[in-house]
């Protein structure tokens, strides 16, 4: 519903809000977009792991290298039999913080890691593990 006294079409009033003429309009909504998106804080697949793990743990990880692909909970060694010890849920807490994040942050692409390179990729696929 148009407001009394609103001549503008939709078109007109967009463009008259990103300050453009109607012919940029689509030009004016993309830059408006990419500002928006550039704006944002971008997060990595780094930011998940503890800094203690070091910078080599994502790219590790993705080769079945790490702790976090072998960890299993345990009451045995080394724990004292009443409290569990390798517990994955405490260690990689990061993990659900990370996703509710991922959700609303732009993700960058770890086209560095061999298993997300869309050029090494014959299925141009990822799933992640996490």
């Amino acid at each position: 519903l148009k407001p009394a006294g609103c001549t503008n079409t939709l078109e007109q009033e967009l463009a008259a809000q990103l300050g453009v003429n109607t012919a940029d309009l689509d030009d004016g909504i993309k830059k408006t977009c990419k500002a928006a998106q550039d704006a944002k804080q971008v997060i990595t697949l780094h930011n998940v792991p503890p800094k203690r793990a070091g910078e080599r743990f994502v790219s590790d990880y993705y080769n079945g290298g790490t702790y976090w692909n072998l960890e299993t909970e345990t009451l045995q060694f080394p724990s004292d039999g009443t409290t569990p010890e390798q517990r994955l849920k405490t260690d990689a807490a990061n993990v659900d913080s990370y996703y509710d994040h991922a959700r609303r942050e732009p993700f960058v692409w770890p086209n560095e890691l061999p298993q997300f390179n869309l050029e090494e990729c014959e299925l141009k696929a990822a799933q992640c593990c996490w």
